[in-house]
């Protein structure tokens, strides 16, 4: 937000008469008009002494000297003095009032350029004459109150008169140096006063000093003094939200959001429904209140044009002008990223697909996507799960196409048990990484972790993975592969600690899993192998793998023997796995009733595979020429599901074997290309046969 009111210029100087251009630099088209320039002698007296204060290039003088700051400060004192030191304010003239919605659409389009000119209000801007201004004649009582002044001498400036809210603020500021001086009631009391004024962020500071009033922070090691500030405004916060104080919640968690910690703003999001200003901001331009949410992002990211402007083309869809935002550092860059974060949530949840995909794609979105991640979970704005899953999947893949294994690490890590399957995931793609960039042991140490949290998933716990950890370091041990062992070993100590027992093969078969699919074919057979007798889940998973194996290099009596292992293990799901392999098995060699011994149960059940089973067994009575058991099997298809494939093949066959027109229609209307035109084959043969 802009920190100053006016911009003020000397036009010309006598001994003890001034003549001061006063341009209006923040208009708030809320203001009456009557209240945008400034009348009565304290806002001459305060522009007087800053012009002597020394500062920004300005030289100081002796009304500087006689006035101390903490009086400037307080706006009865300045009412009651400014006639000692100004005699007299004439406004002589007055330029572009009253404003109309013209002026107020250029004030807002030029925001940015009058943030800047706090220091440069002695330099002719090219749209000066637009803005709301005056030119005053003040006369002071001494000539030595306008001894620093020079023509052409200009500086923006925030003192209050005349009731503006920035007086607040100020009156902050004098309690905040009375507190200093040792001065505890003096301090009190401007606290007071600041929080009467109409200004919830003045009124939230002077509540927080008031409370801090013998806490003098300096004391305190940095982190601990941020924690201590953030925590004391997340609960005025939600103090101020439960007496329904609304405006004065909002300021306080933008406090609790300036010290940039999320896990506040989570709890504040929790406890108080606060939303994040890029949230509230998009809220806000949804409801057609754009001027609401351009403030809302002032108030957030005060003095960081760059950031507002990313901020504003993101709220308008206009992406590559966002791209194209450089930061002003960091600290930009950062907040960028986190406002993308915010909006990506907002509109994945909104269904906005589209949108989604192009703020994941900005370069500061791709550079800092980690960030973005942990800010996610932390703060709050991560929900639903599934939407938070999928969204940090795409940020992981992101960093693992940059080729930025810490960045995929960090997703993985920050993942963790909440995600289990996001972190697996991540650490099997830093492994796959390591295995053309690395060395042996980040291979093996990030296949492990992915093992394990594929085990967590799996098992559901980190303790009964972190056991299948162990199980998994014994059989690496006993494949001849101590580096991974050792990996395991660790892992597992990190987790849950020395001494602890083996448990389920389930992270064997993980990790021979990844060794697959790195091309390690040898190591991950001969791993597998050792956990092929264990009768839990790893070990059924294990046998189906080796039956696939099996058939792959073309050894069907082989798989055949893996696959019976597997459906006499005490695993359901492997058993009905099992059954759809070996019923495969028992139809491409025309077994009849061993195909109906492994697919009938599965058909009867409530699995998934139900439907398939019923259609493999339709085809293959289909094939022998047993029409009336293809028929009843194809049924069976038809009632269980409405897959494009199956109930295109199944009413195609019952179409042609029953001489069935609306069978034929459905097969037509499945959606598979292949069975529908076969269908309308037949419908044209059979309608031709009807007409003849």
């Amino acid at each position: 937000m802009i920190i100053y009111t006016h911009g003020v210029r000397v036009l010309e100087l006598e001994e003890r008469r001034v003549r001061l251009r006063v341009f209006l630099a923040d208009y708030d088209p809320s203001q009456p008009h009557s209240d945008l320039l400034p009348h009565g002698r304290s806002f001459f007296f305060c522009v007087l002494w800053q012009a002597a204060d020394g500062e920004a290039g300005r030289r100081r003088g002796p009304l500087n000297v006689r006035v101390a700051l903490e009086d400037t400060l307080d706006p009865d004192w300045v009412e009651a003095n400014a006639s000692r030191f100004i005699e007299s304010v004439e406004r002589v003239s007055a330029r572009n009032l009253p404003p109309g919605d013209e002026l107020a659409g250029f004030y807002e389009t030029h925001y940015t350029e009058l943030d800047r000119r706090l220091h440069r209000w002695h330099e002719r801007w090219e749209h000066e004459n637009l803005l709301i201004q005056a030119d005053y004649d003040v006369v002071v009582t001494d000539a030595r109150w306008l001894e620093p002044l020079r023509e052409g001498q200009g500086m923006g400036t925030g003192f209050a008169s005349w009731g503006r809210t920035v007086a607040g603020g100020q009156l902050v500021r004098r309690g905040l140096i009375l507190k200093d001086q040792g001065d505890r009631e003096g301090a009190a009391h401007a606290f007071r006063r600041a929080t009467a004024v109409d200004d919830p962020e003045a009124t939230v500071r002077a509540l927080l000093a008031l409370d801090d009033l013998d806490t003098y922070l300096d004391a305190l090691r940095f982190d601990a003094q941020i924690a201590h500030e953030a925590r004391a405004a997340l609960e005025l916060c939600v103090r101020l939200s439960e007496e329904g104080r609304d405006a004065e919640a909002r300021a306080a968690f933008l406090l609790v959001h300036s010290f940039g910690r999320p896990e506040f703003m989570g709890e504040a999001r929790e406890r108080a429904g606060m939303e994040s200003p890029a949230e509230r901001a998009h809220r806000l331009m949804s409801e057609g209140d754009r001027a609401g949410a351009l403030k809302e992002l002032r108030r957030a990211y005060d003095g960081g044009d760059e950031v507002i402007d990313f901020a504003v083309a993101l709220l308008d869809g206009d992406f590559e002008t966002a791209d194209a935002t450089l930061p002003g550092g960091d600290l930009d860059r950062t907040r960028m990223a986190l406002i993308a974060t915010d909006l990506v949530f907002v509109h994945a949840r909104e269904g906005g697909d589209d949108v989604v995909a192009a703020l994941l794609e900005l370069r500061v979105t791709a550079e800092l996507g980690s960030t973005m991640w942990r800010y996610a979970l932390a703060s709050g704005n991560a929900y639903p799960e599934e939407v938070t899953a999928a969204i940090g999947e795409r940020l992981m893949w992101t960093a693992v196409a940059m080729h930025l294994p810490e960045e995929v690490r960090d997703i993985a890590e920050t993942a963790g048990a909440r995600f289990p399957g996001l972190a697996a995931a991540a650490y099997a793609a830093i492994g796959d990484h390591y295995t053309t960039f690395g060395e042996p042991e980040d291979e093996a140490d990030a296949w492990v972790r992915a093992a394990y949290w594929t085990s967590v998933a799996e098992l559901g716990g980190t303790e009964p993975a972190a056991r299948a950890l162990i199980t998994l370091a014994r059989s690496l041990d006993a494949t001849g592969y101590p580096v991974a062992a050792a990996a395991a070993r660790a892992a597992a100590t990190e987790t849950a600690g020395p001494e602890l027992a083996a448990g389920a093969s389930y992270a064997v078969f993980s990790y021979a899993r990844l060794l697959l699919r790195a091309g390690h074919e040898h190591r991950a057979w001969h791993l597998l192998l050792t956990i092929a007798g264990e009768g839990d889940r790893g070990a059924a998973e294990a046998m189906m793998l080796l039956g696939h194996h099996a058939e792959s290099v073309g050894d069907r009596e082989m798989a055949r023997q893996w696959w019976l292992c597997a459906a006499a293990s005490d695993q359901p799901a492997m058993v009905r796995s099992a059954a759809m392999e070996l019923g495969y098995l028992a139809k491409i060699a025309r077994d009849a009733p061993e195909a109906r011994r492994w697919y009938g149960p599965v058909v009867e059940s409530d699995d998934e595979s139900a439907a398939l089973a019923a259609a493999h067994l339709g085809e293959l009575h289909y094939w022998l020429g047993d029409k009336e058991e293809s028929l009843r099997w194809y049924d069976r298809t038809l009632s269980g599901t409405d897959d494009p494939e199956l109930v295109g093949e199944a009413a195609l066959r019952v179409g042609e074997m029953r001489g069935d027109p609306t069978a034929l229609r459905r097969a037509a209307d499945s959606g598979h290309a292949g069975f529908a035109e076969q269908a309308l084959t037949l419908l044209s043969e059979l309608e031709r046969q009807r007409r003849e």
